[in-house]
């Protein structure tokens, strides 16, 4: 692998990295001031029919997953390119 393709890949994985924290973030505000208005939402949408406590429950659980697949796609490999290619 050419370092040129090698800084391109870990530019990459960088701005991954970027939005995808800033869209955790940005979804976390959302949340944090609209918890009722989505939980409505989705209520009567159909996609949810537990409780407002339930569904506070798996929307922590939804950010921590995307959270976690974030860091071992994105944050990982662009480190690991880093230790390698400088």
């Amino acid at each position: 692998m050419k370092i040129e393709d090698a800084l391109f890949i870990m530019e990459f994985f960088k701005w991954c990295s970027i939005l995808n924290f800033t869209a955790m973030i940005f979804f976390a505000i959302l949340y944090a001031v609209l918890s009722d208005s989505i939980y409505n939402i989705h209520k009567k949408l159909g996609f949810y029919n537990g409780s407002k406590e339930d569904h506070k429950c798996l929307m922590f659980e939804s950010f921590g997953t995307w959270k976690i697949i974030a860091i071992v796609i994105n944050v990982m490999p662009y480190f690991a390119l880093r230790i390698i290619f400088g």
